[in-house]
């Protein structure tokens, strides 16, 4: 493969991927205007706990599945996550009222 293409591939990749992160950064911090630095340190574990715990299967699920099978599944997981920011952008604000049921009064 030309290395032109990789870079470009990389640049779009990257690029998808810093906007996501942008995006659900300022969702969390608008639904969560008191406890942002709470929720932005739970969305930051949380990252990084599935970033440890996938290389544990990854190897695995790559020899047994043969790539073009376990990228197949990868590919399928996304492609059925696509409805969950639309179902934020149409749900958003009932989802978020969801977390102040028993919050305290105070906020």
């Amino acid at each position: 493969m030309p290395w032109p293409s990789a870079v470009c591939a990389s640049f779009l990749i990257g690029l998808g991927m810093y906007l996501l992160f942008i995006q659900r950064f300022n969702y969390i911090v608008d639904c969560y205007t008191s406890m942002a630095n709470s929720a932005m340190g739970v969305n930051g574990s949380m990252r990084s706990v599935f970033g440890a715990v996938f290389p544990l299967f990854a190897t695995q699920m790559f020899d047994r599945l043969r790539v073009a099978h376990a990228t197949t599944i990868l590919g399928a997981v996304s492609v059925a996550l696509v409805p969950v920011p639309i179902c934020f952008w149409y749900w958003g604000d009932r989802i978020g009222a969801w977390s102040y049921v028993n919050a305290p009064s105070s906020l």
